[in-house]
């Protein structure tokens, strides 16, 4: 599931519900759609990051699939504007300015995303793809076409039927993908488990969309919005700004180099806030270093790591603590016992003297 940002159109000081829309909305929604409706006004209210499908459903003690019917319903009424990232997934929620100035028959002016700044220039904006009107058959002789058809079988591992030749012509000659970025949007794909040509089209769709002309480009919006990505967006609560390549750079060490999951790269961006107050790569860094050098991959580990850790530092002040009794209770014999030193000395010389 994708990380999704949730926001106002406008500031929400307290969470109030309009007039408006108890008189032109209440009686046209399911209640399963007013409940996700006050809820987002409330977490939005919060600036609530890290918002999550899972989370309005637990708020509003209904199943996943219910919230997204509530927000599709309430989309189609202009109370919500939806907006989804390359990969088809659910990446923006922004709930709409409504006043008394409009009828009922009226939906709410959408607000605009703002581009992404990304390390590359993107084009802001969007462009309509052309139809899928290509006839594959007739193409298949092109020299680049062949190539392409072989990295896609090679990949795949299967005989591609029709509708899979028509869909990868349509991206090489409708979308002007080059072979390289097809290889990409195949082999990046199937990394992620996902072999469905349709799938693959709905994001080559995407890239063309938003002005994506390259294999560079495209793998840094892949990399933008990947679930590492946007797990460490959760555990850190950023939202609104793309992330800059050596915070990318940080999420492809954890997860790839050092091979850690998402709930312990969660844990150590966790520690990194509790500790410094802010999303602290490099303090995150330093933790998972450690974790890494130890050879601690599982969370049960890290609280192993923990209690060891907390024991040593009792041994060391316990340590300190004696070592410091024992320099207190250093003391003369004579001065605690009342004895003159000098006086036993020459009692014993006397006795001995034969």
């Amino acid at each position: 599931m994708a990380d999704i940002s949730l926001h106002n159109a406008g500031p929400v000081p307290v969470t109030c519900i309009s007039n408006y829309f108890i008189d032109h909305f209440l009686s046209e929604l399911s209640g399963e759609a007013v409940k996700v409706y006050l809820a987002l006004l409330r977490l939005a209210g919060d600036r609530q990051s890290g918002f999550s499908c899972s989370l309005i459903s637990s708020r509003v003690g209904t199943g996943v699939r219910e919230v997204r019917t509530a927000l599709d319903a309430l989309s189609s009424k202009g109370l919500l504007s939806l907006d989804y990232d390359s990969e088809g997934e659910l990446c923006d929620i922004c709930i709409n300015e409504i006043g008394t100035d409009r009828t009922a028959e009226e939906k709410p002016v959408r607000r605009e995303k703002a581009p992404v700044e990304m390390a590359e220039p993107v084009k802001e904006e969007t462009k309509e793809p052309p139809q899928m009107d290509t006839e594959a058959t007739e193409l298949r002789s092109d020299p680049e076409v062949k190539t392409i058809l072989f990295i896609a079988q090679r990949y795949l591992g299967r005989t591609l039927s029709n509708k899979d030749l028509q869909m990868i012509t349509y991206w090489y000659f409708d979308l002007h993908m080059s072979v390289d970025m097809i290889d990409y949007l195949i082999t990046s794909s199937i990394e992620k488990g996902k072999t469905s040509i349709s799938y693959m089209n709905q994001i080559a769709i995407a890239w063309y969309k938003k002005g994506i002309g390259s294999k560079e480009e495209a793998a840094m919006e892949q990399r933008q919005f990947s679930s590492e990505a946007n797990a460490v967006r959760r555990a850190f609560g950023i939202s609104g700004h793309a992330l800059a390549p050596a915070e990318l750079d940080f999420i492809d060490r954890w997860f790839h180099e050092w091979g850690f999951s998402e709930e312990l790269v969660t844990e150590a961006c966790s520690r990194a806030i509790v500790n410094t107050g802010k999303a602290n790569y490099a303090y995150a860094e330093k933790i998972l270093k450690g974790w890494h050098d130890k050879g601690i991959k599982t969370l049960d580990k890290v609280a192993e790591s923990d209690s060891a850790h907390r024991q040593e530092n009792e041994k060391k002040y316990n340590r300190a603590g004696s070592q410091q009794g024992k320099n207190k209770s250093s003391f003369s014999f004579s001065e605690t016992n009342g004895y003159d030193d000098a006086a036993v000395a020459a009692a014993m010389l006397q006795r001995n003297n034969f």
